[in-house]
């Protein structure tokens, strides 16, 4: 079997109202090397840490830099 990466990109997305987006920040992003085919991301209360799931393998825990 062949493995195939898939990149994953993980965004902020701030709301000003509903539906209207004031700010998108990209928080992570990756070639598939790290994990491949993200698809669900979740950031601590503090905003420190980061678990990012997937369809295919296990949580990806990262630590977020302070901005």
């Amino acid at each position: 079997m062949r493995s195939v990466l898939a990149a994953k990109q993980v965004m902020r997305v701030t709301m000003s109202s509903p539906w209207n987006a004031l700010k998108v920040e990209e928080i992570y992003s990756n070639d598939g090397t790290a994990i491949s085919a993200a698809s669900v991301a979740v950031v601590d209360a503090n905003e420190t840490a980061m678990l990012i799931g997937t369809v295919a393998s296990n949580a990806y825990y990262c630590e977020l830099k302070s901005a």
